[in-house]
């Protein structure tokens, strides 16, 4: 019986591959810094017109998606470009971002605020889009699209309106 004696591994080798694992760890999994609602976009902008598509046109800033909102294909897409204009359109509104404050093509995504009513909110409620959790978010906001979406549903308003 041919036997191998191990030699053990040096302290300094066994160094260098616990740095060298946590470096990759650090590569291929960044951590994600937790987002500051200070950073980047302002807080409040003012709209200026509604998209084709829902978005809302801030002047010199570009357009602004909402967050957890799945606008309908059709008639009802207009319906609900129809309640954005005229909840919003020449109105100073506040903004509040989630963690995503960006769509996959760069747009960008938050929770829209006149006074104290979401429109993202308010457009689920009316039955004029649907929750969309694409992407993830914060639990409060969650719940709360989630709710107007089952509200809409139960009572029979727009998309979810029985034909």
């Amino acid at each position: 019986m041919t036997g191998r004696i191990r030699q053990p591994v040096s302290p300094a080798v066994f160094a260098l591959v616990v740095v060298a694992l946590l470096l990759g760890r650090q590569l291929i999994w960044p951590p994600r810094p937790e987002p500051q609602l200070t950073d980047a976009l302002p807080h409040q902008i003012t709209i200026s017109d509604v998209r084709a598509d829902g978005a809302l046109i801030a002047d010199e800033r570009g357009s602004l998606h909402l967050l957890g909102v799945q606008l309908p294909e059709g008639p009802e897409r207009h319906d609900a470009r129809t309640f954005l204009h005229s909840r919003c359109v020449g109105q100073s509104v506040g903004l509040e971002w989630d963690r995503h404050r960006q769509s996959r093509d760069g747009a960008s995504l938050a929770f829209v605020f006149v006074e104290d009513d979401c429109l993202n909110e308010e457009l689920i409620e009316a039955g004029l889009a649907r929750f969309d959790d694409t992407f993830p978010l914060r639990s409060d906001m969650h719940r709360r699209l989630q709710a107007a979406e089952e509200n809409a549903r139960k009572a029979n308003r727009g998309v979810w309106a029985v034909p």
